[in-house]
């Protein structure tokens, strides 16, 4: 439950490049924590997907 909650505690936080460069780490760490159900991991991991997939800059323009 601790990881689930410093991810999401991570995508909270400003949006930096270290984020766009690990975010496959988080999602691989996502999938190892069973605190949330499979259905509920796998749509923070396509959230996660969908932000870092989008410009830094125009993300941390928002």
């Amino acid at each position: 439950m601790m990881m689930t909650l410093r991810i999401i505690a991570r995508l909270l936080d400003y949006p930096d490049g270290e984020l766009w460069a690990h975010h496959q780490e988080l999602i691989e760490a996502l999938a190892q924590d069973d605190a949330l159900s499979p259905s509920l991991r796998e749509q923070l991991a396509q959230f996660i997907r969908q932000q870092c997939a989008q410009d830094l800059l125009d993300k941390q323009a928002e």
